[in-house]
């Protein structure tokens, strides 16, 4: 009868120790919610982390132009440390091409181009780039048309192709020209940063009440500071 008491009474207290351990974690994550933005940087730049109420957060860092790096994930908060696992960020595409060729007989190939975004509408003044693959020298440049349609002749040789928009990640691929080609350009837009996925999880020291996240880094310690609202 002791026996089953002590079981009991031994069940009872780790379900209040959990309890009590899972409340404090929810007060802890509360108590932090909020953006930290990192202190000391250049201007015109950025870079903070969104900590929410549920346990996820967001990360962004870049430029006027938006986001270079972006990640998601979820992170816990453990006595005056914030472990952050970037576990949830979702690949992007960079752009893409399709290309179809047709035999030539001329030691003068075509080219016909066409721009577009990953909606499917044609992107007008895009501006292609050509250069020389061994020697990386300029070979011309050319804007598409208002369909976002461009049309060139080139030697039977390798090219750099370069595909740039205002307001569009530029692209580049490899070209070795020895047919006619159609090809066909998708482009993505300009900010939306390259994802950070599976990382080793970040460690944070929470120092002046939660209003402080200090990372340590090899070459010192990097400083973000909460908003105030």
């Amino acid at each position: 009868m002791m026996k089953d008491l002590d079981q009991i009474v031994n069940k009872n207290i780790t379900f209040i120790l959990a309890i009590v351990f899972f409340t404090n974690s929810i007060y802890a994550q509360n108590a932090i919610t909020g953006i930290y933005s990192r202190s000391n940087i250049i201007l015109d730049t950025y870079e903070y982390y969104d900590l929410k109420n549920d346990g996820l957060f967001e990360y962004h860092k870049g430029a006027s132009l938006g986001n270079d790096l972006y990640g998601s994930g979820t992170y816990i908060v453990s006595n005056d440390s914030v472990i952050l696992s970037f576990s949830t960020s979702e690949p992007r595409s960079i752009g893409s091409h399709l290309t179809k060729v047709w035999h030539s007989k001329s030691d003068i190939t075509n080219i016909k181009m066409s721009v577009e975004d990953f909606a499917g509408k044609p992107i007008k003044y895009a501006t292609i780039i050509v250069k020389d693959f061994e020697s990386g020298e300029f070979i011309l440049g050319k804007e598409s048309d208002a369909y976002g349609n461009i049309d060139i002749d080139l030697q039977r040789k390798t090219f750099y192709i370069e595909c740039t928009a205002l307001g569009y990640k530029s692209y580049e691929f490899l070209l070795k020209n020895y047919n006619n080609h159609s090809i066909d350009i998708t482009l993505n837009i300009q900010g939306i940063g390259t994802p950070i996925w599976e990382i080793e999880p970040k460690v944070f020291t929470l120092k002046e009440d939660g209003n402080v996240l200090v990372e340590r880094e090899k070459k010192g310690s990097v400083i973000f500071l909460k908003r105030k609202n």
